[in-house]
């Protein structure tokens, strides 16, 4: 009975000690966002790679807009596949001040999916600020960080003067 004891708490010491690869940040979490630190302390814990549903790739468009809102061309990287170089000062810009989106249809299928939605944005325009409205269908492919990106050159139709070309 002691030497299973023994062992098992040797086997148990020794897993302890093995070292684990550092997780993701959390992907429905923004930078910027104020609970950001306490929840991807949280994620430091196991986290398996997100499932790559519906849900999942209308939050990986949802998050190109948070980056943008928050000023991180690192947090719109991490969503966007295909960027121009110019997209890391656009997004540091912080050109979007707010922004709903509403999504009308997403379809997923294999590695790929396309979300459709409808955007109003309160957006800087030189020195003022503008409203504008936008309807659009984003293409993704899949993502093992973050589940899915959104192939930035689908976006270009959207026509919002932020978004380089």
């Amino acid at each position: 009975m002691k030497k299973r004891f023994f062992a098992v708490a040797i086997t148990a010491l020794g897993l302890g000690l093995v070292a684990r690869a550092a997780p993701a940040p959390f992907v429905d979490v923004p930078v910027c966002h104020w609970a950001s630190t306490a929840v991807n302390a949280v994620t430091a814990q196991d986290v398996q790679a997100p499932a790559k549903n519906a849900a999942l790739a209308q939050n990986a468009v949802r998050q190109v807009f948070e980056g943008f809102q928050c000023g991180s061309a690192d947090w719109v990287s991490r969503f966007v596949t295909g960027a121009p170089a110019g997209l890391s000062a656009a997004a540091t810009s912080q050109p979007v001040r707010s922004f709903n989106i509403v999504f009308t249809n997403t379809t997923v299928t294999g590695n790929t999916a396309r979300v459709a939605f409808r955007m109003t944005a309160r957006i800087v325009n030189g020195n003022a600020l503008s409203t504008v409205q936008r309807t659009g269908t984003a293409q993704l492919t899949a993502s093992d960080e973050t589940g899915w990106k959104v192939v930035y050159s689908s976006l270009l139709g959207l026509n919002l003067p932020f978004l380089p070309r």
